[in-house]
């Protein structure tokens, strides 16, 4: 009998493991100044021209902030 998906025939799950490079884990919590945040965002030319600018915030172990 074929195991389901993503199982190994005993049950356990298989993980794929990410080819890039670990880093520490990140701290509980971190604080952003989102009026920094704006200000920076407004000083950019597609806000001037347009008055539209955009900036994605992500914490992950494999990306830093953006």
């Amino acid at each position: 009998m074929a195991a389901p998906a993503g199982r190994t025939p005993r049950g356990r799950v298989e993980m794929a493991e990410s080819p890039l490079p670990m880093k520490p884990p990140a701290a509980p919590m971190e604080v952003i100044d989102l009026d920094t945040e704006v200000s920076q965002l407004r000083a950019q030319h597609a806000w001037q021209s347009h008055g539209q600018s955009a900036k994605t915030l992500v914490k992950h172990e494999h990306f830093g902030w953006c």
